[in-house]
């Protein structure tokens, strides 16, 4: 019977260790959470053809629900896709446009996007209570909606962008961690539109987004 106790003992022991060795071992990992999105864009603005000097516009920030999916290379090298609820930002009036209102609202408009990050990082410790890592990768802007405000018909153009990346993460256990992550794009993009309170002049402007997002919550190795 002391036997058969014993061996069952190891039994669960063994399990135990193959158990943790797979949680070490997995490629897989995964981060969820909350993105904090702010923008810091830039416009070359031009109304009926003609270029609008000093023109600008703000865009709200956002707050979404995100996951990032990861696939280790190596104990260094990972690949990582990131993907967001789409969220909604709205475009205001900024520089020279502000004086436009009236009979302008000041409200362009608004953008429904999703946004779809893959990347590349390389961690920079492999051990120890926090684990940081850096990379680059891509962002492509999918958008869904763009609501009318100021400018009637807006159309604004999906676009790919670069990305830097840079974050730690913190074990908890073989499997849970917390994670701080922060990236800075660059997306160029192209809206359209008529004023209809300037009796429909048509409106186009190529617009430089650099949002930096702010992404933190837990992470989950399979």
């Amino acid at each position: 019977m002391k036997a058969v106790s014993a061996a069952f003992a190891l039994g669960l022991m063994a399990g135990a260790a193959v158990s943790a060795a797979h949680a070490q071992s997995s490629p897989w990992s995964l981060h969820a959470g909350v993105a904090h999105v702010r923008f810091s864009p830039t416009v070359d603005l031009s109304v009926a053809g003609q270029p609008v000097p000093d023109a600008g516009v703000r865009l709200d920030a956002n707050r979404t629900a995100a996951v990032e999916i990861a696939y280790d290379l190596d104990t260094r090298w990972s690949l990582r896709m990131a993907l967001g609820v789409p969220p909604t930002t709205t475009l205001r009036t900024a520089g020279s446009l502000s004086a436009l209102v009236p009979p302008l609202t000041g409200k362009l408009g608004e953008v429904k996007y999703a946004p779809v990050v893959p990347s590349v990082t390389y961690r920079l410790l492999t051990e120890g209570p926090v684990r940081p890592y850096v990379g680059l990768g891509l962002n492509y802007m999918k958008v869904l909606a763009t609501p009318d405000g100021d400018l009637a018909h807006m159309d604004v153009e999906d676009a790919w962008g670069t990305v830097l990346q840079a974050g730690f993460d913190v074990p908890l256990n073989p499997r849970w961690s917390i994670f701080l992550d922060a990236r800075r794009m660059r997306i160029k993009t192209t809206a359209t539109g008529t004023l209809t309170a300037l009796g429909g002049l048509p409106v186009r402007g190529e617009v430089n987004l650099r949002p930096t997002v702010i992404f933190a919550g837990l992470g989950y190795r399979f």
